[in-house]
């Protein structure tokens, strides 16, 4: 914080103080486009602001954004952000990117990819799960990855999952939440939950017979008892994970 004083008479009577608040200029063009990323979480927030917080022209903004769609390499890896587009001059995403980067020893390593491993046995959470567990593992060096294992087997704990890793490759840093998702069971219910968006729902019961339940709103997913709160044309259901076929935006999409 800076602190220039205004004179406003050759006297000391009319002294003002106005606190000035200067950014700093001296961001890399990665760390410029990773506060647009994180300021764009906020709505309303359009080019002007961000050259007014960045003070940079209108020029460096869009060339930043553009290199944001197209996408920017780290670590051999891309972020490209999907889904930016302008809203009543405002920018807005379809999925809001957080940028996470982090250093860890190799046992923190396997922390986070064991706890991802026990993830993907929740359906919701399985394709999250296994697209960043495959992002992790192809940024660690060969190194990392041989070391892991090693010490895996001489701890006796399965490998099973660190092989599957070695079999996915993404080349991408960022998924949209429609990306993670999968239509059948509850493998989209997180998107529609979080987005709020209305949904068509096919559910079997314990004969076998199906039933679609229309204008859904998906309210609640619990984990715990294996159900979502669904309310569907004025009503409210408990739906159990098991019974739930396939979620679309509409029923004439379920076929």
């Amino acid at each position: 914080m800076y602190t220039r004083i205004l004179s406003v008479s050759s006297g000391d009577k009319y002294q003002v103080n106005i606190p000035i608040e200067f950014p700093n200029t001296s961001l890399s063009d990665f760390d410029r486009q990773m506060y647009i990323v994180k300021e764009l979480h906020e709505k309303g927030r359009n080019i002007a602001y961000l050259e007014d917080k960045l003070w940079v022209s209108d020029r460096t903004i869009k060339e930043d954004i553009a290199s944001l769609r197209n996408g920017i390499s780290i670590m051999g890896q891309k972020i490209k952000v999907k889904g930016m587009e302008r809203k009543r001059g405002n920018i807005e995403f379809e999925s809001t990117v957080h940028p996470i980067f982090l250093a860890l020893n190799l046992t923190q390593v396997v922390v986070v990819l064991q706890g991802l491993r026990h993830m993907t046995g929740d359906k919701a959470y399985k394709e999250y799960a296994l697209r960043l567990s495959a992002n992790i593992w192809n940024e660690l060096s060969d190194y990392a990855r041989r070391r892991i294992k090693e010490v895996c087997e001489m701890l006796s704990m399965d490998l099973s999952w660190y092989e599957e890793l070695d079999s996915l490759n993404n080349e991408e840093l960022f998924f949209t939440e429609s990306e993670c998702s999968y239509e059948e069971g509850t493998g989209n219910v997180l998107d529609y939950l979080k987005n709020g968006k209305k949904c068509a729902i096919e559910i079997k019961d314990r004969d076998g017979k199906s039933k679609i339940l229309t204008n859904c709103i998906i309210k609640k997913y619990n984990p715990e008892r294996e159900e979502i709160e669904v309310t569907s044309n004025g009503e409210r259901f408990a739906i159990n994970y098991a019974s739930i076929v396939k979620i679309r935006e509409e029923a004439k999409h379920l076929f």
